[in-house]
Parts: structure tokens; C-alpha cells; sequence
């Protein structure tokens, strides 16, 4: 959650050496639905002082420059409980989803999002919509699951996500639809980029009809992608897993004749590519660069499957003074090469 101060359409600002900068974008804004009247029920917490911001960018030169003009520069909010809360917890009625592909510790969210509305806020009522957006319209026939602390007590021991999840969007008139019949104030949506503009277009639907609804993103990506937090959940045991079958890789190809081991990772973005790579370099086994598109096709004459048979047939020439990797745009490739026995 993103809010900023002064004019967020100031033109654009000069600093020293010419150089130019903007100002916050108008969606670095966040809506309030009203004025916070309710005490919160937290007990022995500290709760955040709601004027304090954390700077969006540390450039001393733009900051100058900002002030100079009279724009507050862009900074985020702060999470962390509020004193005062806008929603009465014992009439609150919350919807956990979960969307896209799996990642690990998503039952972890569930769990702690479920525990803390209902043993600290007090909520009574949380609903869990199935297989991702398809829960929310009333046309897929999938009923809600009521979450309790007694039933999510131990879905942190089993993987996946006991929610079920699916890909693609869904109308977010049917799934705002929804949200008011079952008289849900606040959503919370795990899931990546897909689900967020899902929850964005949820938000613009709620605008539209002047409801009370707050939408809570919750980022899942085992890329480790997401500026301005250390580790995204699921990063950790995302890269110990592909280390594993990086291993299991490495001996089954060593322990044949001319035996290559082909590992395949997926991932929009290469930070749990960069970190396996590091594994794979210090264990003296070839990786290639993900983001080389070029150098990853596989097929063809001149591909990698090509050359791969050349070089189990002995083909000597093909292979190069140096490390020969495998692997396509989409993923990353582990090769093992064994000496010719």
C-alpha cells in the first residue's frame, strides 16, 4: 500500500546536471474507505503511527529537487495494526483466494491470515472461495468454504493449497456480485501478477458501484522478484527443491556412458535461476544464462538437440573447449558431461 502527499501531477522537475525526474504517479495513491471510528481490539502491540511514510527512492538530488518544487516525494505506508479500524470485527465477514500456480507456504498464508482475523481480531466469519476466481461467480457452482482456526489448524503440514486454484480471469461484475450477496467487506487475493490485476480489476468494479469493500493483495511468487522485501514466501524452498533435482540429475547422468542430466525450471523471472546457478558453478557443472534466448534453441539443425547427439555419437568437433549448456528460453538447463569411458 502506496500513499503519498502534495501534487501527485507536478510536471517534471530538474536537477542538477540536467538530469530529470517525475513525480509520484497518481496510483502511488491509497483510497481510504472512511474514517477509522472503531477501537482496534489488539492487546500488548505496538501499533503504527499512521503519518510515517518510508521513502519510495533514496536519490538525494531528487529529493532536492522535490522539495524545491513543493511535491512530497513518493513514500509507502507503513503496515503494521492500526489503533483506530474502520470495519467492526464482529461483523466482519472476510474471503481468502488463492490463484495461478502453486507456490510453497501458500497454506502457511492461509493459516496465519485465518488466526489472526479470528484469535486477535475476532472475526467470526471467513470464507475460503475454491479454485481461484472461478469460487467468486456464481455460474461455476463452487461453494465457499467457511475457515475456522479449527479446521486450517494443520494445513501448514501438506502442500499446495487447500483452497484448490486455477489461472485465467474471471467477470469482475459476477465476482463483485458475489462479494455483496455473501456480504464479504474484505478479500484477500494470494497469487502473482495475473491475480493482482484480477484483484485491480475487482477494485475498479467496487469503485464503480460505491461499495465498502477493501481488497488485500498478498504477492506469491517463488522468483524473489518483488522490490522493497528481502524473501517472497515459497523463494527458500523453491531453490532447496530445484537443488535436489539438480543433484538426482547429476548422478543419474554420471553413472552412464556420455550421460547428460537436463534440469527445467520455470519462473518469469531468474532469481531462483541465479541462485541455482551458483550452486551448479561452485559444483563445476555448466549452466546457461536464462535470459539468453539465442543460445537456448532447441531445435533445428543447428540447436542444442542437434548438437547433443553429435556429441554422444563422439563427435569431437562439436563440442567445444568449454562447457556446452542445454536448455530452453522458458527454463534453465543442468548438464552434466562425463568423461568417454
Amino acid at each position: 500500500m502506496i500513499r503519498t502527499g502534495g501534487s501527485v501531477d507536478a510536471a517534471l522537475l530538474r536537477v542538477s546536471g540536467g538530469a530529470r525526474v517525475t513525480s509520484a504517479p497518481p496510483d502511488f495513491g491509497t483510497d481510504d474507505l472512511g474514517e477509522c471510528k472503531i477501537v482496534s481490539p489488539l492487546r500488548a502491540t505496538r501499533f503504527m503511527d499512521t503519518s510515517k511514510r518510508l521513502l519510495f527512492r533514496a536519490d538525494i538530488e531528487q529529493l532536492r529537487a522535490q522539495f524545491r518544487a513543493g511535491v512530497d516525494p513518493p513514500a509507502f505506508e507503513l503496515a503494521g495494526p492500526r489503533k483506530s479500524i474502520y470495519f467492526d470485527p464482529g461483523a466482519l465477514r472476510c474471503g481468502i483466494v488463492t490463484c495461478g500456480g502453486l507456490c510453497p507456504g501458500l497454506n502457511d498464508v492461509i493459516r496465519s491470515i485465518v488466526f489472526c482475523l479470528g484469535e486477535k481480531y475476532g472475526v467470526a466469519t471467513i470464507y475460503g472461495f475454491r479454485f481461484g476466481y472461478e469460487g467468486l461467480v456464481e455460474r461455476s457452482a463452487l461453494t465457499p468454504i467457511e475457515l475456522t482456526t479449527r479446521r486450517v489448524s494443520q494445513i501448514h503440514e501438506v502442500g499446495g493449497t487447500v483452497l484448490g486454484s486455477s489461472r485465467g480471469p474471471q467477470p469482475a461484475d459476477e465476482m463483485v456480485d458475489t462479494l455483496e450477496r455473501l456480504g464479504i467487506q474484505l478479500l484477500f487475493t494470494i497469487g502473482g501478477d495475473g491475480t493482482l490485476r484480477g484483484a485491480h480489476s475487482i477494485v475498479e468494479e467496487i469503485r464503480r458501484r460505491e461499495l465498502k469493500i477493501a481488497v488485500v493483495g498478498v504477492p506469491k511468487t517463488i522468483d524473489n522478484d518483488i522490490s522493497f522485501i528481502d524473501m517472497s514466501f515459497g523463494f527458500d524452498t523453491a531453490v532447496e527443491a530445484a537443488r535436489q533435482a539438480t543433484r538426482a540429475a547429476y548422478v543419474e547422468a554420471s553413472c552412464h556412458r556420455s550421460g547428460i542430466g537436463l534440469v527445467k525450471l520455470m519462473g518469469r523471472d531468474s532469481r531462483v535461476h541465479r541462485q541455482l546457478r551458483r550452486t551448479c558453478r561452485y559444483a563445476g557443472w555448466p549452466m546457461p544464462d536464462p535470459r539468453s534466448r539465442v543460445q537456448h534453441r532447441w531445435s533445428g539443425p543447428s540447436g542444442q538437440s542437434a548438437h547433443r547427439t553429435r556429441w554422444i555419437r563422439g563427435d569431437r568437433r562439436s563440442r567445444g573447449s568449454g562447457p556446452n549448456p542445454v536448455g530452453r528460453c522458458s527454463g534453465v538447463g543442468c548438464v552434466r558431461e562425463p568423461s568417454p569411458r
